[in-house]
């Protein structure tokens, strides 16, 4: 089985839209829904359109450094969970409170195999967040 990798904006965004219109009884066509449900599903698409390329550019950011550590297949799941946890993070949490919870979060990972150094250099270097 190849590997896939990161999957475009586009497709994420239709496979996205796709799974919403599955749910909402429009069919193929978004002649079926009143105006302002288009326009709030509309908004909720350039949202997500949004977030996905964020996460496209950290999960590449991330494979850089993972690849240039020469981790193992295995390893490399690790450190993207790692990742999508800090984005995670960063959505959810104020700025003076993640450096506290980057320091739990690289305990736990530290805990489950994964290199320390390797770890704050994706939360320091990807998301720009200081080691605490």
């Amino acid at each position: 089985m190849a590997l896939r990798g990161v999957i475009s904006d586009y497709e994420r965004s239709e496979a996205y839209k796709a799974k919403i219109r599955s749910f909402s009884g429009t069919g193929t066509a978004p002649d079926y829904v009143a105006p302002v449900m288009q326009y709030k599903m509309n908004e909720v698409y350039r949202k997500i359109a949004a977030r996905f390329a964020e996460q496209a550019s950290f999960q590449s950011r991330v494979s850089y450094i993972i690849s240039a550590g020469g981790h193992s297949m295995i390893d490399r799941a690790g450190y993207h969970a790692y990742a999508n946890e800090l984005y995670h993070l960063i959505l959810n949490y104020e700025a003076g409170m993640l450096p506290a919870e980057v320091a739990a979060l690289v305990a736990k990972w530290t805990a489950r195999g994964l290199t320390a150094l390797e770890l704050v250099n994706i939360h320091s270097n990807v998301f720009g967040i200081p080691a605490p």
